[in-house]
């Protein structure tokens, strides 16, 4: 085997480690001392790599007794380093083989970030998991994107007892959209739990006859929307990581899903990872207690929020779904999810908000702007 230099992408260095599980641990480790030293970037990338796929990018069995991988960080030889990260990680292994279609996907879209933003993303990702999104499902159509080609995944957040927005979008232009099988889209609400029986009954009910429910146990209340947002995330990358892009959009606005389909490819011929939206600037938040979007010092010390966009109707390519996800689960969260999500997250994994004027969208009879 010839040596690596450091023009290697990402791609690479998957395939590399993914290949070295089939080897015996002797042959893995002369396959790593042959690797050039001299580019120690590739070296750093090849690390990050390792813990990326051991620690956080999908949820591996870990041993009972684990060194964090900040220990590991300490060492001055990286050769060092990552044997012993997989020394120890063995657990770990036959996972990724399980998921290598996955990862694949992940790795490969990920060669198209330069690579020092690249070195940023990983070594944000090699962060501990501080928000672990462990809700159980009540209801999940999780063949939804198996059955049949997905392009292009909805995502619709809603109440429990929003009923008759669902059924109005069900029966909009979202159902002509759907069904031109030239889209190849798919459309999901997305619910928390309900402390109603009844109605917790009419959701089953519906839940079996239109089979587009995806419901989570975290109570569904206006404080917590970020776990909604958070969920929307953790489906599409789960269980529809095939799909080209994931649309998000509230269950009481208009929406021109040709027009906003139409933003998105165009966008996607010029960057790999992005939020489409309409995108604020400048907004401070609320401090008194009595109004909606009340957000306390404590929670959010600064005066003002970073850039961010509207939740009512964004887009994104499923790359920047994967990297959103990863980065919720790592930041120190807030309540207000297009803020904390679009704002706050988005910029630890390289995400560039871009406003998009065929995201303009009507909220109660007024232009979100």
């Amino acid at each position: 085997m010839d040596e690596f230099d450091g023009d290697n992408e990402c791609w690479k260095w998957f395939t590399l480690l993914r290949n070295s599980m089939n080897y015996k641990q002797n042959k893995f480790k002369e396959i790593v001392h042959r690797i050039t030293i001299r580019n120690s970037f590739t070296i750093v990338l090849l690390v990050q790599l390792v813990i990326l796929m051991t620690w956080g990018l999908y949820p591996v069995t870990k041993p009972k007794e684990r060194t964090d991988a900040l220990l590991y960080l300490s060492t001055d030889d990286p050769r060092l380093l990552l044997l012993n990260s997989l020394a120890e990680r063995e657990t770990g292994y036959d996972y990724i083989n399980k998921h290598y279609e996955n990862l694949r996907i992940v790795f490969q879209q990920m060669d198209s970030i330069i690579k020092e933003d690249k070195k940023s993303i990983l070594s944000f990702i090699a962060q501990p998991i501080i928000n672990n999104h462990s809700f159980s499902y009540l209801h999940n159509p999780d063949k939804t994107c198996v059955n049949a080609k997905t392009e292009i995944l909805i995502v619709v957040p809603s109440a429990p007892g929003n009923f008759e927005n669902r059924l109005n979008i069900r029966y909009s232009d979202y159902i002509n959209f759907t069904r031109n099988a030239e889209n190849k889209a798919r459309l999901l609400f997305f619910l928390g739990q309900t402390k109603s029986d009844e109605m917790q009954s009419k959701i089953d009910g519906e839940s079996a006859a239109y089979e587009d429910i995806v419901q989570e146990s975290f109570e569904d209340v206006y404080q917590n929307i970020r776990y909604k947002a958070v969920s929307m995330l953790k489906w599409a990358n789960t269980f529809c990581p095939q799909a080209q892009y994931v649309i998000r959009s509230d269950d009481d606005v208009l929406v021109n899903l040709s027009a906003v389909t139409g933003s998105l490819k165009a966008t996607h011929k010029n960057f790999s990872n992005f939020i489409l939206g309409r995108v604020r600037f400048h907004d401070a938040p609320t401090r008194n207690k009595k109004e909606k979007y009340y957000l306390s010092e404590q929670e959010y010390p600064e005066r003002w929020f970073p850039p961010f966009a509207l939740g009512g109707l964004l887009g994104y390519p499923m790359l920047t779904v994967k990297l959103l996800y990863q980065a919720a689960l790592r930041e120190k969260p807030i309540w207000l999810d297009d803020v904390f999500i679009t704002g706050i997250c988005a910029p630890k994994v390289g995400v560039r908000l871009i406003n998009e004027s065929s995201f303009a969208f009507m909220h109660k009879g007024k232009w979100a702007h």
